[in-house]
């Protein structure tokens, strides 16, 4: 019995699913490696969770309450907004450019996956040998 109901080992990969993946909030590409595109799969991870990372570290430490003769003040210097809207900017266009190239990468897997594929056709009588590839 195939796992997860069979959409995932069907052999064929949707484009539209990995892109979908891609644009889960969490710093990992789920589409690249729903793709089969491990290697871009670990580079879009791994600069993903940095820009999440900075974009937290930010947050945190902005948001820690800094006292100045017993009076709290919390107020961002301009270099924390510009880091904070930076890593957070950068982060949301790294997570669109994951999603279209993990639909180009399951298009591409889709496309290897058939290219080469034999196939036998028979007709009224007529045998015929048909080499199917997709460019």
């Amino acid at each position: 019995m195939p796992m997860f109901g069979g959409w995932f080992d069907s052999g064929e990969r949707s484009p539209a699913v990995a892109a979908l993946l891609s644009l889960t909030p969490m710093p990992i590409a789920f589409g690249q490696f729903y793709a089969g595109d491990w290697a871009t799969g670990l580079l879009f991870s791994f600069v993903e969770t940095a820009e999440a990372a900075t974009t937290i570290g930010v947050v945190v430490y902005e948001g820690t309450t800094m006292m100045h003769a017993g009076v709290p003040i919390r107020d961002w210097d301009s270099t924390g907004q510009v880091v904070f809207f930076s890593a957070l900017g950068s982060f949301v266009i790294t997570k669109f450019v994951d999603a279209l190239t993990a639909g180009l990468a399951a298009d591409a897997y889709n496309k290897k996956q058939s290219a080469g594929k034999v196939s036998l056709v028979v007709r009224d009588r007529e045998v015929g040998l048909s080499f199917g590839y997709r460019y």
